[in-house]
């Protein structure tokens, strides 16, 4: 579960807390983006039946982390949370993955040229 701090009225520590652990949500993510709570961003994990904080951004039973990237994303440049790997690599978002696809073909096209292969026929 992620949450997105609005607010100081969200209970994202206290009855969120309550409410996720009861769900059995495993791993629980608070992104504070203006410092309200105190953090830009939180992890915890469910154990037994409350949450404890996590020490690093990774959570291990799904392979996943987060981690905060400062960028531009849909033409608005700011401080956003993304998904990343154990080594906090970015996961790419659609239209990354797309632009390092088109521009792995534009060398790959680039290069059958130098070698005298039209790679459009």
């Amino acid at each position: 579960m992620i949450e997105i701090v609005s607010n100081r009225k969200g209970g994202e520590k206290a009855r969120k807390f309550q409410e996720y652990a009861r769900q059995h949500i495993p791993y629980y993510a608070v992104f504070d983006p203006t410092q309200k709570l105190r953090g830009e961003i939180l992890h915890f994990a469910l154990h037994q039946s409350s949450y404890r904080p996590l020490n690093d951004f990774w959570m291990e039973d799904i392979h996943l982390g987060l981690r905060l990237w400062e960028g531009t994303y849909e033409g608005t440049k700011a401080t956003w949370l993304r998904w990343c790997d154990d080594r906090e690599n970015l996961i790419p978002t659609t239209a990354e993955s797309r632009d390092n696809e088109k521009s792995r073909a534009d060398r790959l096209a680039e290069k059958l040229r130098e070698l005298g292969i039209n790679p459009d026929e």
